[in-house]
């Protein structure tokens, strides 16, 4: 085999802790276990990526961002995660903090930092921009659109002392490096506030965004999945208190952690390109985006603007400007057809350029990337406008459905009745600049396709997510490609009286509406509209606003949502949705349409009377409605009545509707959603650490209508039985509690063994622990595994006390035997189901642990066999006679000696070293 080779990133930034002194762990440990010359180097950016492309390394340690990249360029998969000493903390995690002096009482939260003078640590740094960057847009903002000027530093220390000098308004860094540049004496901490904080119980300091895994060791696409087997297996075995791991300072390493999440990030913000690119180098010029006719600034541009860039900085300012040598040049696919004229995908793309200062940000979708079978497309309901699509993009279910009327005639599968789907023909091209277009597009149409976009770019827990905008196949319709929602509209929910919707159910429907309300007021954005049909919910029940657009008119039944003023021909403001608020709690609540039965054109003229001596409001007695209004002194129904006052003055604002919707909350504040989620969470990994990950279990347990998982064969499985000597005797005499306590206690240690070896475990039954290698993958060394293992449970075993009894330690009784084996899981899904293996090599493992002698490993001939072969030759001992398997069958077995048994032989030995030389 040929040198192993791994590359290690170095860090400049002297806040951080510096490239990890690693030697000890790959040319030593790695080195040491494997037998082959390991080679480590520690290398910029530059030349780690230029290493990685040139197929000069095995294996990686780097950074969570440049793993991504490199993953989306070239391929390289985890192998293991670091797990880093964080204030004497071990966590996987990093994050990022946005920053501000203590004294800016105008920056609190993410939306102040438009206009702002914004430091970042480089573009390339997941949390000294990309993660904070990713809250902006979450938010609704961009970095470079959104900041007055946008400055890069190499050094926190930098951006933190650009604060305090007030060069910088807000600072992007690592959460912890005011911390731990404070505890160096480098700035006083009580100068600084982290922004926008959450406080995360597994991560030991104030975070502004959410934990992303930290470093990693990846394997090249050259790298055999044996040798990335091997290595993955000794970095696991590296204990904190290895001087490895102390050298290197980090805690250990662990299974590779979910890096998807940061190219997703990446590619949110603008970082990567579908064309298996990304930005290696902190030229922002790379990333940033200009519009036909614009151009991107410079740092002299900073200073004409009157930002004059320090010379520690790198900066931008209003990244594009206008340039007159391409004032008049557009691309020339711009046509128009019949009545108003159909779009061209390019020319919706130049007009949305046009109107908007944040062009990368532009997402219109090709009609064809969709993949709706024309012949027989999935309807899933209607809208006001026409039919709604389901389809699928870039792997995600979408919808897809009309922003507002088409302009042509020609059929489309989105009308109600529709004629088959014909290739659209081509109309004449117009070459024209971004004025001209705007002057051909009637204003309706330009106002129009500015409110799909403004709808589309913005994202929040409780929107509809939109993906953008999209030309209908022949042009002549713009429609918006939104996120499906699995659990259809919340008018499909609450109008099904067969379910019982609970308090706890209710309250979280009415925050999550409040809380996008509040977001979009937050915005400018007014008049969305509130009916349980344009509210959708999404696999957690998570209540979304939806991006319906087309206005609500008088001869609609939506119109009773509407205020009095608006239906006097008033525009529509914070005050009038909080209004329509009030009808949506009504509906919710009461789950019934307000004025049930009664005739629309009827209603509103009774709800534009304001001057009537009783407002005309909804009957608030039916029978379904929740037990959060059934008293007059209900705060909720209290809240309600408030937000349909007659005049806009008397009705309260959305914060504090919102702040009254979470008082009345259960004492766990979050979400009926993020209960759900958790507990999703849980029930996963549960099931992930229950059941093996094999495609017929999962769908077995996840199949409803399941009675049983098929049978999987496996041609060769070690399997492991133990349980503990004198165990009856011992259940006999002690409280049941400290068996309990007695039996965590060793079952804890014997499943961090299990992670260590990369076993799998079956189950336990009361002493008895079964577990086993080679179930899940390819492991060529399983019977040395499940060996290894076994040795270290008689170890682990005997540091193991029984409470009440002086120097009693717990000894294992221990059996091994490799071969076939059948597994797949036992009694009812809907039940109890339990995944078991069934076997000869079961049964033989069984025999091998009852014959065994307390504190000792018993092994069958077939494992000796093997071991003999590696490096635990010299622990294998043959038992003298045979042991009886099934009554018909014997069996010659073996001893696998403990540590105990090679320290006793060794002082054995060196005692009869010392007989004979008395005697000679």
């Amino acid at each position: 085999m040929a040198d192993i080779n791994v590359g290690i990133q170095t860090n400049t930034d002297p806040a951080l802790p510096s490239a990890s002194d690693y030697t000890g762990t790959f040319s030593g440990r790695v080195q040491e276990a494997l037998n082959e010359t390991v080679n480590t180097m520690v290398l910029s950016d530059v030349d780690l990526f230029a290493g990685v492309a040139n197929a000069s390394f095995d294996f990686v340690l780097l950074g969570a961002t440049s793993h991504s990249c490199l993953a989306y360029r070239y391929g390289i998969a985890p192998v293991v995660s670091v797990v880093r000493n964080v204030s004497d903390q071990a966590t996987p995690a990093v994050a990022g903090a946005i920053v501000t002096a203590s004294g800016r009482t105008d920056i609190v939260a993410v939306q102040d930092l438009a206009g702002k003078r914004i430091g970042c640590s480089g573009l390339d740094q997941l949390t000294g921009c990309q993660s904070q960057w990713a809250e902006m847009v979450d938010a609704g903002l961009g970095l470079f659109q959104s900041a007055s000027q946008v400055l890069f530093a190499n050094e926190s220390l930098t951006l933190l002392l650009g604060l305090r000098s007030g060069v910088l308004d807000v600072a992007f860094v690592q959460a912890g490096q005011v911390e731990e540049l404070a505890s160096d004496g480098a700035l006083q901490p009580r100068d600084y506030r982290v922004i926008a904080t959450r406080t995360l119980a597994e991560f030991p300091y104030e975070t502004s965004t959410r934990l992303y895994p930290a470093q990693v060791v990846s394997a090249t696409s050259k790298v055999s999945p044996e040798l990335r087997s091997a290595v993955a297996r000794v970095l696991l075995r590296i204990a904190s208190t290895d001087s490895a791991a102390m050298d290197g300072n980090y805690s250990r390493f662990t299974a590779p952690y979910d890096y998807s999440q940061i190219q997703t990030l990446q590619k949110e913000i603008g970082f990567l390109y579908a064309n298996n690119t990304c930005h290696t180098v902190n030229s922002v010029n790379d990333i940033v985006s200009c519009p036909q006719g614009f151009s991107r600034t410079s740092n002299d541009t900073c200073a004409l603007q009157g930002l004059p860039c320090p010379d520690t900085f790198t900066c931008v300012c209003n990244p594009c400007v206008r340039d007159p040598a391409t004032q008049v040049s557009v691309p020339p696919a711009v046509y128009l057809g019949a009545v108003l004229g159909g779009l061209t995908m390019a020319g919706l793309t130049v007009y949305v350029s046009c109107r908007l200062a944040n062009p990368s940000r532009v997402s219109v979708i090709a009609f064809d990337d969709l993949g709706i079978d024309a012949t027989s497309p999935m309807f899933i309901g209607r809208s006001g406008l026409g039919r709604v699509v389901r389809a699928k993009y870039q792997g995600l279910q979408v919808v897809v459905k009309r922003a507002f009327p088409k302009t042509g005639n020609t059929p489309s599968i989105f009308d109600v009745q529709c004629g088959a789907l014909v290739a659209p023909g081509l109309a004449s091209t117009i070459v024209s600049t971004c004025d001209s277009f705007r002057r051909i597009l009637s204003r309706s149409i330009q106002r129009r396709v500015a409110a799909v976009w403004e709808a589309s770019h913005l994202r929040h827990n409780n929107l509809v997510e939109s993906l953008g905008v999209c030309l209908g196949a022949h042009g002549d319709e713009i429609l918006i490609v939104n996120r499906y929602m699995e659990k259809g509209t919340l008018n499909d929910l609450v109008h099904n009286t067969t379910v019982d919707l609970g308090q706890d159910l209710v309250l979280s429907i009415l925050r999550d509406v409040a809380c996008g309300l509040l977001f979009l007021h937050s915005k400018g954005i007014v008049g969305k509209n509130l009916r349980s049909h344009h509210l959708l919910l999404d696999s957690n029940y998570r209540c979304r606003i939806g991006t319906s657009l087309h206005p609500m008119d008088r001869n609609s039944r939506a119109a009773v949502w509407l205020a009095p003023e608006v239906l006097h021909g008033g525009p529509r403001t914070r005050a009038s949705d909080v209004y329509a608020f009030g009808f949506f709690m009504y509906e919710v609540m009461y789950r019934a349409e307000p004025f049930e039965g009664e005739t629309t054109s009827v209603v509103v003229d009774e709800l534009m009377d304001t001057d009537a001596d009783l407002a005309k409001r909804p009957f608030l007695g039916t029978k379904r409605r929740s037990l959060l209004v059934s008293t007059p002194e209900s705060p909720i129904q209290a809240l309600m009545i408030s937000c349909w006052a007659t005049q806009p003055r008397d009705r309260p604002n959305m914060e504090t509707v919102y702040s009254l919707i979470q008082q009345t909350t259960p004492d766990d504040s979050s979400s009926l959603a993020e209960r759900l989620m958790r507990e999703q969470a849980l029930n996963k990994d549960l099931i992930d650490r229950l059941f093996p990950p094999f495609s017929e279990v999962r769908e077995a347990l996840s199949s409803k209508n399941s009675r049983s998982a098929p049978v999987r064969e496996h041609a060769a499985v070690t399997v492991y039985y133990s349980d503990i000597v004198g165990f009856t005797e011992l259940s006999s005499t002690m409280d049941a509690r400290q068996v309990a306590e007695m039996l965590h206690v060793l079952y804890k240690g014997l499943d961090d063994l299990i992670g260590l070896h990369g076993l799998y475990k079956v189950e336990t039954v009361g002493d008895a622990f079964f577990c086993c290698g080679n179930l899940l993958g390819d492991t060529p060394d399983h019977v040395q595994r499940v060996a290894e293992y076994a040795i270290a449970a008689i170890k682990h075993a005997k540091t193991c006390r029984i409470d009440g009894r002086e120097n009693r330690e717990i000894l294992l009784r221990i059996g091994i035997h490799t071969g076939a084996v059948v597994s797949s899981i036992m009694g009812s899904m809907m039940a109890n189901p339990r995944y078991t293996l069934l076997g000869e090599a079961v049964t033989v493992a069984m025999r091998m642990e009852k014959t065994a002698e307390p504190g000792r490993i018993q092994c069958s001939e077939e494992v000796a066999n093997i071991l003999q072969k590696s490096h635990l030759s010299s622990r294998i001992k043959r038992r003298p006679g045979r042991i009886d398997v099934s009554g018909q069958t014997s069996l010659r077995t073996y001893w696998i000696a403990s540590d105990d048994d090679v320290s006793n032989e060794r002082q054995q030995q060196k005692l009869n070293t010392t007989i004979m030389t008395s005697q000679m």
